[in-house]
């Protein structure tokens, strides 16, 4: 990933290193300090799944905010 996102030389896409989550206060305190960085938050992963490149239920976005997705068909 981070010779990927390397080649991309991006300031809005970042590699966290990888770590184990060990609880949800672990978790919340590397959240703020991605927010804190002007970042959007985090993608978490089962440490036990492989790589897909597609939405999973294996992967999840975390954030410190709600939003929604959509579609605009007409305006």
């Amino acid at each position: 990933m981070e010779e990927v996102v390397g080649k991309l030389n991006s300031d809005y896409v970042k590699v966290h290193p990888h770590i184990e989550c060990k609880s949800m206060e672990h978790l919340t305190e590397h959240v703020d300090k991605v927010t804190a960085a002007d970042g959007e938050g985090m993608m978490i992963k089962d440490p036990n799944s492989k790589y897909e490149n597609k939405r999973s239920d294996k992967l999840l976005k975390v954030k410190k905010f709600e939003d929604a997705e959509a579609t605009v068909y007409g305006h």
